[in-house]
């Protein structure tokens, strides 16, 4: 019997093309065969290994700014999905309004979810019987945390598609509403990148959140497998935080 992996909304196998362009940077320098690589390199020192590495991983953040209609400079690499999530919920709050409220639905990513329950209080937008969330039911959730003992929101979480049931989400029109209402937004596109169009710039969300490990990038930290794309120019907490990950980048040998 011949066996098809169909799971491609958990992990996608690694496309030949990007593992042909990991490759020079897996190997030692003696096996790297010209100019595309170096092997295991620190992009953060300054001898001549690490400025090519950090070349290429600059490199990197601008293909994927174009591949999510974003600036380069608003892409941080993350080592994978839950720790995107962690932090764009990190950058929303930095600690700045504990206890404020994070709209989360229950069809959220596990990651997602958890990452707002350790934040602060969680209200939970209805959804109907396909997994779609309604614009109304964010307008509750919102109204029922700011009727609550906190009176803020944090952050609005709104998957772009279900990574179960693929169900795609208003995102657009939750956004729009949000952005009027003046309440930051984390889209989790980690289950759509790749499958629908995705363009940062013109859907107005503060976060987005991908994972190439979903569609044929490498898994975990070692490959440039997840990032936060992060809007500063809104104000608020999200742009007084730092708009790059601490500590070395996720790359071979960093």
């Amino acid at each position: 019997m011949t066996r098809h992996y169909l799971d491609h909304a958990s992990v996608s196998p690694l496309r030949p093309r990007a593992l042909a362009a990991m490759l020079p940077w897996l190997s030692g320098p003696e096996d790297r065969g010209g100019p595309e690589g170096v092997g295991a390199a620190d992009p953060g020192r300054v001898h001549t290994e690490g400025r090519m590495a950090r070349a290429a991983l600059e490199d990197a953040r601008e293909a994927v700014a174009a591949l999510l209609g974003a600036r380069a400079r608003e892409v941080v690499f993350t080592s994978g999905g839950t720790e995107a999530a962690n932090t764009a919920v990190w950058m929303a709050t930095g600690g700045l309004r504990p206890g404020a409220t994070m709209v989360c639905a229950d069809i959220e990513h596990s990651a997602v979810r958890a990452a707002c329950a350790r934040a602060g209080p969680v209200a939970r937008p209805a959804v109907d019987r396909t997994g779609r969330v309604s614009l109304a039911a964010v307008q509750a959730a919102v109204e029922a945390a700011v009727g609550a003992a906190t009176g803020t929101v944090a952050l609005v979480n709104l998957q772009w598609a279900n990574h179960e049931v693929a169900t795609v989400q208003p995102v657009a029109e939750v956004v729009a509403w949000c952005r009027s209402e003046g309440l930051l937004v984390h889209v989790d596109a980690c289950a759509a990148a790749g499958h629908v169009p995705i363009d940062f710039g013109g859907i107005g969300a503060d976060l987005l959140s991908v994972s190439a490990a979903k569609m044929g990038g490498p898994v975990g930290i070692g490959g440039r497998s997840s990032w936060v794309a992060t809007r500063s120019e809104r104000g608020g907490p999200a742009s007084r935080t730092c708009p790059r990950r601490r500590g070395s980048a996720p790359s071979p040998g960093s």
